[in-house]
Parts: C-alpha cells; structure tokens; sequence
C-alpha cells in the first residue's frame, strides 16, 4: 500500500499540487559514475487521481511476481525482473514518461555535473507537459520549470521511484544490447568493477568508454574508480 512506512507515497506530489501545480514529474538519473556508456534519466507524471485515491495506487504493483504485490519503490531496492516488470506497470499507469539520455562522448566534453543536468532537461522535454519537477538529490540548477530537489527522492516519491526504474531498465538494455566480447557491457553496464577495470588495462578504451574518466587507471589509480 502507498502509505506503508517506508514505502514511497505520492505525499510529496500531494502537496505541491494544492500549490496550484498539475503535471508534476518525478526525475531520477542512473550511469552517472559509470566508465563507459551515457547518463540515463527517467521522468515520470503520474495523473492527479492517483494522488487523490489511494486505491489506484493500489494498481502500481507487480501482479505476477516471485514477490507477489511487491510495490514501487527505489530502483536499487528491486531485483532486475521486478524492475522488468514495473516498466510495464508504469508505461500502463503513468499519465506520461520521457526519457534524457547524454553520450559518453557528451560527457567528455562537458563534464558529468552538466551531462546531468542535460539528461534532465531531455528526459522533461520528452514529457507532453510539465509544470514541476521532483528531482532526486541535493542540490541543482538549470531548470526553466519549477523545481524541488529531494534527498534519497527514489524512496519517498512514487513519481521518482518510477523515473528511477525507467532509466535503469533503459540503460541496462542498452548497455547490454551494445555488440562487445571484451569489457562484457552485458553483465557490468559498463560501471568500474575490477574485471572492466583490467580490460581496460589491457586493451585500451573503446568507443564507449568515457575518456574522462578512465585517465587515471593508466596511472595506477585504480582506487579512485
């Protein structure tokens, strides 16, 4: 249920939409401290109903699960068929979702901290409409539309949990759909566990990696990755 103890809730949206707010999105990120592949955000709207009625929010559930009922939540705290699943039961609930996606190549030019922001600002100009984002974290700039930045927003915020699952799920599709036999993109979505790390070492960079951030493991610190 919605209002379980740390379950997110749609309390937050609630609250902004008594300020006179309508499309409300929840906007998350994934890959931001991945060594190859692009940043990944997710934006979600869900209709004001679902913050009215508790018992659509009811419907955001896995129907058919090994953890039957499992309810939206942090993306983290899901297994990848559950997140699977969800994608499923957001597409059918959510009034609307976009997705913002900046490339590695983007990254090395601007930086991460802007590649962010970019995701963001493409994940909410896929969105039909939006008059106020909910963005997980602590601290951002850059947005035309009003804004509040939530701290650990994927376990508070429905809207946000939904973005969270999005991007993830689209990432690690892509990641793994990307034809490769040396740094195993399928398994490690191209984040710096040692394995990738070593065939970095030892085959160089490839056309996905981040150049970036892959600078210093040519150094021997490998500890700061």
């Amino acid at each position: 249920m919605p209002t379980e103890k740390n379950k997110p809730s749609f309390k937050l949206e609630t609250e902004i939409r008594s300020g006179g707010y309508f499309a409300i999105a929840g906007i998350d990120e994934v890959g931001r401290g991945a060594l190859a592949g692009p940043i990944v955000a997710g934006a979600v709207i869900f209709s004001e109903e679902y913050y009215l009625d508790e018992k659509l929010s009811q419907k955001l559930v896995i129907p058919n699960s090994t953890k039957k009922g499992q309810f939206i939540n942090d993306s983290k705290k899901l297994t990848r068929e559950q997140r699977e699943e969800f994608v499923s039961v957001i597409m059918e609930q959510a009034f609307d979702t976009g997705i913002g996606e900046v490339s590695a190549a983007e990254i090395d030019i601007m930086g991460i901290g802007k590649a962010n922001i970019l995701a963001f600002r493409r994940a909410i100009d896929n969105l039909k409409k939006c008059d106020f984002a909910l963005i997980d974290g602590r601290h951002f700039r850059g947005f035309d539309v009003a804004y509040k930045t939530v701290e650990k927003g994927d376990s508070i915020s429905i809207s946000i949990a939904a973005a969270s699952i999005i991007a993830k799920v689209y990432r690690d599709n892509l990641m793994s759909s990307i034809d490769d036999s040396i740094y195993d993109f399928a398994n490690y979505k191209g984040y710096g566990n040692p394995e990738h790390i070593e065939s970095i070492q030892k085959n160089g960079p490839g056309p996905y990696h981040r150049k970036s951030f892959i600078r210093n493991i040519y150094t021997n610190q490998d500890s700061l990755f």
